[in-house]
C-alpha cells in the first residue's frame, strides 16, 4: 500500500531553465489527475520543500518558487511536505515561519508533513542526531504535522543520502 504520492524533491533549489515554473505547476495538476483517477483515496503531495518559504540562498533557490507553486496548484495536493534539515533550534524557527506563511496563503486547512528532516550522524554526533530526531517528531505532531520522516545524513557535512 502506497500513503503518499511525492512528486519530486527540493524544486526550489532546481534553476527555471532546468524545470520551467508553468511546466512544474502543469506537472503537479497532471501527477494529480493521473493519480486520483487511477486510486481515489491516494494522497499527493507536491515535491518536498527545502524549508520554509523565506528560505533565500542565491544562486541556490528560486526566491518565492515555493509560495508561487503552493497557490497556483491549490486543489491539487493533500500535503504541503516541508524538509528542514539541520539542529533543533533551526527546525523550530522554520517551522514557525511556514505555518504563519500557510495561514497567509490561505491553506492552512491543507495538512502539513515533516517530511525529511535530518542531521549528520557520523563523526561523533550520533548521540546529539538521537536527541534531535525525537525532540524534532514531537514538535512536528504537537503542531499538527500529519506524519515525520527522519532523513539520515551520513557524509559529515549535511548532504548525504539516507
Amino acid at each position: 500500500k502506497i500513503d503518499y504520492y511525492e512528486l519530486g524533491n527540493e524544486w526550489d533549489l532546481v534553476p527555471d531553465f532546468v524545470l520551467p515554473e508553468a511546466d512544474a505547476f502543469r506537472l503537479q495538476k497532471e501527477a494529480w489527475d493521473g493519480i486520483k483517477k487511477g486510486c481515489p483515496d491516494a494522497k499527493v503531495m507536491p515535491n518536498g520543500w527545502t524549508t520554509d518559504m523565506t528560505f533565500d540562498r542565491p544562486g541556490m533557490n528560486r526566491k518565492g518558487f515555493q509560495e508561487r507553486y503552493m497557490t497556483a496548484t491549490k486543489g491539487f495536493y493533500d500535503f504541503h511536505p516541508v524538509h528542514t534539515h539541520g539542529t533543533f533550534a533551526r527546525y523550530v524557527q522554520s517551522t514557525e515561519r511556514f505555518l504563519a506563511q500557510r495561514r497567509a496563503l490561505g491553506i492552512d486547512g491543507v495538512p502539513w508533513f515533516s517530511n525529511e528532516t535530518a542531521l549528520t550522524s557520523v563523526l561523533g554526533k550520533e548521540n546529539e542526531a538521537a536527541e534531535c530526531v525525537w525532540q524534532k517528531m514531537v514538535y512536528a505532531q504537537a503542531h499538527g504535522s500529519t506524519d515525520f520522516i527522519w532523513y539520515n545524513l551520513r557524509d559529515g557535512l549535511g548532504a548525504g543520502r539516507s
